[in-house]
């Protein structure tokens, strides 16, 4: 008789500490990933889509897209959606030029998720809870929830990596937070 194995995840209940502890690991396995496949290679970009592959599948999330934060034609700061992956149903950001340069500014100077990005800071938000440009950006792309971990190199924030979960209003742990964090060293 074969024995048989489950996933921690797959016998524990959502929201259950062993579920986390399941989605932890799936997530330091996809971070070992880019450890030796992305970051190792001259050419990060050619590992980065199975790396947010490996990412959405393990943290269970409906999106998982990687921002780039530069300048525009008129030298203002923007965000461009630059790759992504998404689970059955959820069209990619990537493809669609909403997504891309998005402002910065607001009211004359840098949102508070960019200048919050800029201090390292990983940024959680539930759709309920916002207004304005950021809850139509949520409502257009059906997101219940958001993470944002920024990308930081030695001149500052480059981008960041956005988990959006578009089933449930999910508040990310700080073991997962962690581990998203090295994820997105560079």
């Amino acid at each position: 008789m074969e024995k048989q194995t489950l996933d921690i995840a797959e016998w524990a209940g959502p929201g259950d500490a062993l579920a986390e502890l399941g989605r932890r690991n799936a997530m330091l396995d996809a971070v070992g990933y880019a450890a030796t496949k992305i970051v190792g290679d001259d050419d990060w970009r050619a590992g980065i889509q199975e790396l947010l592959n490996r990412l959405g599948l393990a943290t269970g999330a409906s999106r998982v897209s990687l921002f780039e934060i530069h300048r525009d034609a008129n030298d203002l700061p923007v965000e461009s959606c630059r790759y992504d992956w998404t689970e059955p149903g959820q069209p990619p950001m990537s493809d669609d030029p909403r997504y891309h340069e998005m402002s910065l500014i607001e009211n004359g100077r840098l949102d508070d998720w960019t200048v919050r990005r800029q201090r390292g800071e990983v940024i959680q938000a539930l759709q309920r809870d916002l207004t304005g440009y950021a809850r139509q950006v949520f409502l257009d792309t059906q997101t219940l929830s958001f993470i944002s971990v920024p990308i930081m190199l030695r001149r500052g924030c480059w981008g960041f990596l956005a988990f959006d979960d578009c089933h449930v209003e999910r508040v990310w742990s700080p073991l997962e937070i962690d581990v998203l964090r090295t994820a997105a060293k560079r």
